[in-house]
């Protein structure tokens, strides 16, 4: 292999690889590296370089240059109280601090007392919300069969489904917690497809949780 094949393959590589890539700096980073090692590339033709993709390759260098620029910049304006930054690094983590910021825009804080259902079983959820502070019962049919408490969500099966609630979520101490309207949420995932994604990934590791407790649940010993 010749050192302009090996440079080649890097370039298309690096551009492989930044398909994988969901963070928008990250992603940018690695197309600038790639467009980088094409210029290498096309510099190197033994007929001489080739102007024209030099051309258009120093000119995506600079878009993605200017985006990253940009994008730090907008990240820096960001300011996320102690409550939310706690919130995006245990349960959102998926999420660009700008992302955050959008969807806690539409968010509503809220303090019940003991006693208060958030969800009823066998009808609909208005809300998806998460739990800040706090011990809830989940009951099915009049049983107990799981205590929720703080990072835990609430409502998210129903907003992936469109189904009623499969269970009741009472509160059994004063409890504080972040709710999201579902036809607010929706508006917003549906206009910005990288936090739908992000969401999806939220979802899906709440549901596995989920799933690996109610396995447990069921082979545990009865005394």
């Amino acid at each position: 292999m010749t050192t302009q094949e090996a440079v080649g393959h890097v370039s298309f590589a690096l551009g492989a690889v930044s398909y994988w890539v969901r963070d928008e700096i990250w992603l940018r980073s690695l197309l600038i590296l790639s467009f980088a090692t094409g210029l290498i590339y096309n510099a190197m033709p033994p007929v001489g370089p080739l102007w024209l993709v030099l051309f258009w390759l120093t000119v995506y260098v600079f878009i993605n240059v200017y985006r990253i620029v940009t994008k730090l910049a907008e990240a820096r304006k960001v300011r996320l109280t102690e409550e939310e930054a706690e919130l995006r690094d245990t349960v959102f983590p998926e999420f660009t601090p700008v992302e955050f910021a959008k969807l806690m825009r539409i968010s509503t804080w809220k303090a019940v007392p003991a006693g208060v259902a958030l969800t009823t079983q066998g009808k609909m959820v208005s809300e998806v919300s998460v739990i800040q502070s706090g011990h809830l019962n989940v009951e099915i049919d009049g049983r107990n069969v799981h205590t929720m408490k703080d990072g835990e969500i609430v409502g998210e099966m129903s907003f992936i489904g469109g189904n009623p609630a499969t269970a009741t979520v009472r509160t059994i101490t004063p409890t504080r917690y972040v709710a999201w309207e579902q036809p607010a949420l929706r508006a917003l995932l549906a206009r910005n497809p990288a936090m739908s994604s992000a969401m999806r990934s939220v979802f899906s590791v709440e549901l596995t949780r989920k799933l690996i407790e109610s396995d447990q649940q069921r082979v545990a010993p009865r005394v």
